[in-house]
């Protein structure tokens, strides 16, 4: 358990969103853009924002209450998962929007497991109200769970909810008064349901994220980074702990070590469990599975340092995805732009194609979805084919996951 997670049942809960928007993250093997801070899919946030409207509109004004929350507007130095945590157990209703990646992605089912614990704890008179689906994205008639039923009802006499889903009736014009039929019912029905009865605030909900050591992860956050041990860091009270993996390059920005973004990240893109480590003395992890090594240039001032460096980049396979970092508003960001110079320069002299760096923790947050698909697309194509240590069976090949059908709006089944 994280230590967020250990800490649940001291925090106190404040009034919470009147819903919490679940929903699938764009699955590894979908390229995502990177650069300007953009929603992976800036749909979902388009009706997330269409939704709050409708909400705002029917609700009656609560103090401190918001309308929603989705994951996509907090703050990137947050604590992710105490944030989403904090949000489950605040929200008066649940709203997964309900698509074939939605039921393949282990993330977004713990968060309807997690709300649904609350309603079992819970004692209200209509509880099956806090849960409303929205159909997102259709299934194949062949492959469509039980559950999708509650989601048809929304839009049951909307004609073309049905086959395309909301996010096509979101995304065309030509469906635009459809979409704002579906859009205004849930609206009224979150705030109908939060007007018979509230539900109780909880601080004691939890998001497991780490399993037992000896289970195989499905992804690796590695960091090569010196520690608050060696001389050359005193000056850098915060930024460094008693391990690699502890480092915070941006300091009192964030809230966690950098290599629990990259964690975090990964797990919301369904590679759950995904294992965190120092560099050094991983060298089995990151040649079994794919890997983001987080890189401190400033570990090229320190003795030996640019040979390690060197030693590194020479045996890198192609699934370890490189990220050199630093923060350009620390006090010797000039030296630190040179050795991240350097350290891109021995990178790419050792063959690493395209090796990223980022300078700030906007940069940081923005890059590691496509660093995190890029990493898992490099191994399904070079990885072994022999199963890692702690797995059976063969490895994982790309599948209709990664190459998804569209549907007759032309949209991806995947999203």
């Amino acid at each position: 358990m994280s230590s967020s997670n250990r800490a649940a049942s001291t925090r106190r809960v404040d009034p919470g969103p009147y819903f919490f928007l679940s929903y699938a993250h764009s699955p590894p093997g979908v390229q995502v853009p990177t650069g300007a801070h953009t929603p992976q899919d800036p749909w979902v946030h388009t009706f997330f924002r269409d939704l709050v409207e409708a909400v705002e509109h029917r609700a009656l004004p609560r103090v401190g209450m918001r309308p929603g929350f989705i994951d996509q507007e907090v703050e990137p130095g947050s604590d992710w998962n105490a944030t989403l945590t904090d949000a489950l157990g605040s929200a008066e209703v649940f709203v997964p929007l309900y698509s074939p990646m939605y039921f393949k992605n282990p993330w977004p089912m713990k968060e309807r497991a997690a709300f649904r614990r609350r309603l079992v704890a819970a004692t209200l008179r209509a509880p099956g109200d806090r849960i409303i689906p929205v159909l997102w994205i259709p299934f194949r008639s062949w492959d469509v769970p039980p559950e999708v039923q509650g989601a048809l009802a929304l839009g049951e006499d909307v004609p073309d909810y049905a086959e395309n889903g909301l996010r096509a009736l979101c995304m065309l014009s030509y469906y635009r008064d459809q979409y704002l039929q579906v859009v205004k019912r849930l609206a009224d029905r979150i705030v109908s349901a939060v007007r018979d009865s509230e539900l109780t605030p909880t601080s004691d909900l939890v998001l497991e994220r780490f399993p037992a050591p000896h289970v195989a992860p499905k992804f690796v956050a590695s960091v090569l980074a010196s520690t608050d041990r060696h001389p050359s860091t005193a000056h850098a009270p915060g930024i460094y702990g008693a391990t690699s993996k502890a480092w915070r390059p941006f300091g009192e920005e964030q809230v966690l070590p950098a290599a629990e973004y990259v964690a975090s990240t990964a797990e919301r893109l369904g590679l759950l469990p995904t294992r965190i480590a120092d560099f050094a003395g991983s060298e089995e992890l990151f040649r079994a599975y794919p890997t983001v090594l987080l890189i401190d240039p400033l570990t090229l001032d320190g003795d030996g340092g640019e040979d390690v460096l060197r030693a590194v980049a020479k045996t890198l396979p192609a699934w370890v995805r490189p990220l050199v970092v630093i923060d350009e508003a620390a006090p010797d960001s000039t030296r630190a732009d040179r050795l991240a110079a350097e350290a891109v320069d021995m990178l790419v002299r050792a063959g690493v194609a395209k090796p990223a760096r980022v300078s700030q923790l906007r940069e940081f947050v923005d890059i590691m979805p496509s660093l995190v698909t890029e990493a898992r697309r490099q191994f399904l194509k070079h990885g072994p084919v022999s199963p890692p240590p702690g797995e059976s069976g063969a490895r994982f090949r790309l599948t209709d996951t990664e190459n998804p059908p569209t549907t007759s709006a032309g949209t991806s089944n995947d999203e």
